[in-house]
């Protein structure tokens, strides 16, 4: 089931995603994929570093780190509620002139892409505005069937001026529950996003 999120909401190109720690002079590091590192401070409990500027908290086990062979992936996990959770990042936002239209029609066109459909015959099942971090975003909820099997994604997109993230919590059924809605909440309550780069 790992597998459909990243084959029904490839990522946008991914941005210094944190794959390690070190200590440098005593002082712990993040280490990130394009060779970057810089110093940390004690992280909030229950938070993980997903970039430089982005982490994920909440209770401790709430979300399971899963692995992911998907280079548009920022990270996967699952949640103790059985949710499957994708982060997805680009460094394009509003000063590139993305907009969420584009965005919305994007997660569109790969679920239909991603499952061999016409995008007429992805049913949307609700759009919601929201807010991440006291940024505002939409969430998608849309519906697809990937071999049969019948799935209810919830593609959180949130703009910045200079970032697109998307929060993907997605499980089997055929509809938005209020089970998935509270998952979808808790993960965009989780989510901090640090500051837009400086023009």
């Amino acid at each position: 089931m790992f597998a459909l999120g990243l084959a029904l909401c490839p990522g946008l190109a991914l941005a210094q995603a944190h794959v390690g720690a070190a200590i440098v002079d005593g002082k712990p590091v993040a280490l990130y994929d394009d060779g970057t590192w810089e110093f940390v401070f004690k992280p909030k409990p229950g938070c993980q570093t997903l970039t430089k500027r982005i982490s994920l908290c909440g209770e401790k086990g709430q979300w399971k780190r899963m692995r992911s062979d998907d280079p548009e992936t920022l990270a996967s996990f699952l949640s103790r509620g059985d949710f499957y959770v994708n982060m997805y990042l680009d460094e394009s936002g509003l000063r590139d002139d993305v907009t969420m239209a584009f965005l919305r029609e994007a997660v569109l066109e790969n679920a239909a892409a991603g499952t061999g459909a016409m995008i007429e015959d992805i049913p949307v099942l609700g759009i919601e505005e929201t807010e991440v971090d006291g940024r505002p975003g939409e969430t998608l909820v849309y519906g697809v069937e990937f071999n049969g099997t019948p799935f209810v994604m919830a593609n959180t997109i949130v703009l910045t001026a200079d970032i697109s993230l998307q929060a993907v919590v997605f499980n089997i059924g055929r509809e938005y529950t209020d089970m998935h809605r509270a998952e979808v909440a808790a993960v965009l309550a989780g989510l901090r996003l640090g500051e837009d780069d400086a023009d």
